[in-house]
C-alpha cells in the first residue's frame, strides 16, 4: 500500500476554513496520477535552498500531509549495499552489446555460444507478480530482483559434408541449403518451463517497456508473427567442396529476472532473425571460417 494525492473535491470546508482529508493508501499502479508527485526545493531565503515540498502531478491533487508541508529534509545514509544489492548493476555495457559473442570458443553441433552478461539491473519487488503472494509477503522474501540480459549465438542448423572424403562416388557439396523455421521469442519459468496464465510469474508494463525498449535499441524488428521461416543458400568459395562441417547461428538474446537467493524466476528469450551468421570447418585445409 502506497500514499495517494487526495482531490480538491476531498476538502472539508468548516466555515471560513477548509481541510484536507487525506485519501487512504492504496496499491501501487504506475499509472495512478494520483500516486505520483513532484519533490522541488523550497526557497527559504534569496539564493538559499533549504528543504523540500512535495507537489501534485494531478491538476486537481494534494499531496499527502506528510509530504505537502514545505521545508522537510531528506537525509542520505552511506551504504555500500542494501538487501545483497551489488553496485555492479550499471544498465546496458553498449561496448559489450555491440561486440557480439565470441565464434570461437564452441563446436558445431554443440548448440551455439555460451551466454554472455552485456547488462543488468534491478527491479523492485513491486513490479514484479512472483506467485501468488500478496505483495506484504513477497517483500520480506525479496525485495529486489535482478535483471540481467544475456547474449549468445544460438545454433539453427548444422550439417555435415557426408560425401567429402568418402568412397561413395557421390561428388561432395559445394554449397548449403538452409531452410528452418525459429519461435521469435520465448518465455520460460525459471529458465526451463513454459509461462502459464495462472500463478507463475507476471511483469508489470513499465518492465516489459524498458525491455522493449532495449531491445529496438539493440536492433530488434517486430514480425508479425511468433514464427519465421530463414531459408538461404550458403557457399564458401575459398573452400570449395572441401568442407567437412557447416553450423548456422542466429544473435538471441534473454533478459533473465533472478530472485536475490540466485535463483531464476524468469527467463525471456528474442532471437534476432536478421542477425545470422555461418560457421565453416575443414580438417584438410585445418581451418575454421566464419
Amino acid at each position: 500500500m502506497v500514499l495517494a494525492c487526495s482531490r480538491e473535491e476531498d476538502k472539508t470546508r468548516i466555515l471560513f476554513f477548509s481541510f484536507v482529508d487525506d485519501a487512504p493508501p492504496r496499491p501501487f499502479h504506475h499509472g495512478d496520477i494520483y500516486q505520483q508527485v513532484e519533490v522541488v526545493a523550497v526557497a527559504q531565503a534569496p539564493h538559499c535552498l533549504r528543504g523540500f515540498k512535495a507537489v501534485a502531478v494531478a491538476p486537481d491533487g494534494i499531496p499527502p500531509s506528510l509530504l505537502r508541508r514545505k521545508g522537510w529534509e531528506v537525509s542520505k545514509a552511506m551504504r555500500t549495499s542494501y538487501d545483497g544489492l551489488s553496485d555492479d548493476a550499471h544498465g546496458i555495457d553498449w561496448p559489450l552489446r555491440r561486440r557480439m559473442p565470441d565464434l570461437d570458443g564452441f563446436a558445431i553441433g554443440a548448440g551455439g555460444s555460451p551466454a554472455a552478461v552485456v547488462g543488468k539491473w534491478y527491479c523492485p519487488f513491486m513490479f514484479i507478480r512472483d506467485g501468488e503472494r500478496r505483495l506484504k509477503d513477497q517483500v520480506n522474501r525479496c525485495m529486489f530482483y535482478e535483471m540481467t540480459l544475456e547474449q549468445r549465438w544460438e545454433e539453427i542448423y548444422s550439417c555435415d559434408n557426408t560425401h567429402w572424403g568418402s568412397i561413395s562416388g557421390k561428388q561432395p557439396d559445394d554449397e548449403v541449403k538452409v531452410n528452418v523455421t525459429v519461435r521469435r521469442s520465448t518465455a520460460l519459468l525459471g529458465g526451463t518451463g513454459a509461462v502459464v496464465q495462472e500463478g507463475g510469474v507476471g511483469l508489470d508494463m513499465v518492465v516489459w517497456e524498458k525491455m522493449k525498449w532495449e531491445l529496438e535499441r539493440g536492433g530488434w524488428v517486430a514480425g508479425n508473427g511468433d514464427l519465421e521461416s530463414i531459408e538461404r543458400v550458403e557457399r564458401r568459395e575459398a573452400l570449395g567442396r572441401c568442407w567437412d562441417k557447416f553450423g548456422c547461428y542466429l544473435l538471441l538474446e534473454s533478459f533473465v529476472l533472478r530472485r536475490m537467493d540466485g535463483s531464476v524466476a524468469l527467463t525471456c528469450g528474442f532471437r534476432h532473425t536478421s542477425k545470422t551468421i555461418t560457421k565453416w570447418v575443414s580438417k584438410r585445409y585445418g581451418v575454421v571460417l566464419l
